[in-house]
């Protein structure tokens, strides 16, 4: 063993990962930029989701381990037993790694890391990303836990999370893959779906799941249609996403006689592209969304922004400073649209204001130095 792997820090993520989401997107990119010099990351997961197995392994290689995590809820004698088995596997694995922290990213990963934590006697950090924490769980939990993880004040808020908590706010690295992007990147994708270099694209990028708002939008993008039929041929809406109301959303485009305006692109590898494609970027979710990933994509690649004023997405976006900041309706999103398609100029301006705030607080180089920092001094 060199002085290296002596050296560094070991530290185990959790994930539980069913799919390939925002959580499980921020965690890999973090161990792509971890320090390697000072930390030795460690990966426990599942094999729920493909995607994500195939990045986590090519990542880490043989430094991801995979466990069932398996749902406490409803609790049942077969339920109990299975999380126990979950338990039991990943005690066998840390006693192997011998880690020095335990970070859990997600929920249903926090109670298995909980209890590995207590009998290996190890640190735990805890990601909260999310709305989906048990207030009870959390402050059974709490002696235990070293430090809180939440990506924003609304969420700290939310779990009256006052001590042993620092916010870390979510980072991205997609300025440096939008660096390396040519023309020829931007008309592949353009000619593909047939997009013309005078639409005006309106593009969402997140999965296509109810509470992110597809359905909304495309409400709005209908009215607007129906409202100025002259800007039938100028108009696109363009979807970057998979998910479970996908079909629904195909019926809807279809009944509204959309399928050549609106455009269902599907999961894509290429989301840096797109933002160079779209002419507004628009987040649309109707729930408390902690704070989106994809506000911060779009700001570092200079798209302007109109996003609804849900969880913790005031703490980036200002109104009419960083994009247009707007209620969850189908009239706010229309007039928001509206006022970008024929001001320009204000667009330019929310973008450019998004992106010195974004390269200010949001790479993701920066969030993983503040992280390393706790991992240092915890």
């Amino acid at each position: 063993m060199n002085s290296r792997t002596e050296n560094r820090i070991k530290i185990i993520f959790f994930d539980h990962a069913p799919f390939m989401g925002g959580a499980e997107i921020a965690i890999l990119r973090h161990i792509r930029y971890l320090n390697k010099d000072k930390f030795e990351p460690y990966l426990i997961s599942s094999k729920e989701s493909i995607e994500f197995v195939k990045q986590a392994t090519d990542l880490l290689g043989g430094n991801v381990k995979f466990i069932s995590f398996k749902r406490l809820k409803p609790i049942s004698f077969n339920s109990i037993l299975k999380f126990i088995q979950s338990v039991f596997e990943s005690i066998r694995i840390c006693l192997k790694i011998k880690p020095d922290y335990i970070v859990a990213n997600v929920e249903r990963a926090f109670y298995v890391s909980f209890i590995t934590s207590v009998i290996m006697r190890v640190k735990l950090i805890l990601f909260i990303r999310d709305f989906e924490f048990s207030h009870k769980l959390l402050k059974f939990t709490d002696w235990k836990v070293t430090k809180y993880l939440p990506v924003s004040n609304n969420i700290a808020e939310y779990y009256h999370l006052k001590n042993k908590t620092q916010i870390v706010y979510v980072g991205s690295d997609i300025r440096n893959k939008s660096n390396l992007i040519n023309l020829n990147d931007i008309m592949e994708i353009k000619n593909r779906y047939k997009i013309l270099g005078t639409d005006f694209v309106i593009g969402s990028t997140s999965r296509i799941y109810r509470e992110k708002g597809p359905f909304m939008l495309l409400e709005a993008f209908n009215q607007i249609i129906r409202s100025n039929p002259d800007l039938i041929n100028n108009l696109k809406l363009i979807f970057v996403g998979e998910g479970p109301d996908l079909k629904e959303l195909k019926d809807k485009i279809s009944g509204y006689s959309l399928l050549t305006n609106v455009i269902l692109a599907g999961f894509s590898t290429q989301i840096h592209i797109w933002y160079k494609i779209f002419k507004v970027f628009v987040h649309a979710s109707v729930y408390n969304e902690p704070f989106a990933t994809t506000v911060i994509e779009a700001a570092l690649s200079k798209c302007p922004i109109v996003a609804t004023d849900t969880g913790g997405t005031s703490e980036f976006i200002e109104d009419n400073q960083t994009g247009l900041l707007i209620k969850p309706n189908c009239s706010d999103i229309t007039q928001a649209l509206l006022t970008l398609y024929r001001d320009p100029k204000l667009a330019n301006i929310l973008a450019e204001n998004a992106y010195q705030k974004a390269i200010k607080f949001n790479t993701e180089e920066k969030i993983t130095s503040e992280l390393e920092q706790i991992y240092l001094n915890c």
